[in-house]
């Protein structure tokens, strides 16, 4: 079984800001003032782990020992190479509807991020200013 290496690679960077997102959470519970903002914080960071578990189980699809091998020469031309071993492989309706389906939601959180992300650093350069 093989995965493509750039889902895997959207993966660990989801996983990477899962991650830091959680750790950034657990920190907030040493200053958390009262119960109820303390188990805000554990119930964010319970999604976070969910979050983490859901990303972190793999897709795969088998193939056989001929295309395996097809996908670790290197042709020519990569892209023409591809075109060629997808139109070899059956791949069925719904694993093409789950993965598209996926990778929006990897994209959507990626896009969501950067948009907080950004956001999170004009307020802070607000704050000290």
């Amino acid at each position: 079984m093989v995965d493509g290496a750039h889902r895997m690679c959207l993966r660990k960077y989801g996983l990477v800001l899962l991650e830091g997102e959680m750790a950034e959470l657990q920190s907030l519970l040493t200053t958390a003032n009262g119960l109820d903002e303390r188990q805000d914080i554990i119930d964010k960071i319970t999604d976070k782990e969910n979050m983490i578990t859901k990303v972190s189980q793999a897709m795969f699809f088998e193939m056989d020992q001929e295309m395996f091998e097809s996908v670790l020469i290197y042709s020519d031309n990569p892209v023409r190479h591809h075109k060629e071993w997808a139109q070899t492989v059956h791949l069925s309706q719904v694993l093409k509807d789950e993965w598209k389906l996926w990778m929006r939601r990897v994209l959507a959180y990626v896009h969501d991020w950067r948009d907080n992300y950004q956001k999170d650093i004009e307020n802070e350069e607000n704050e000290e200013l």
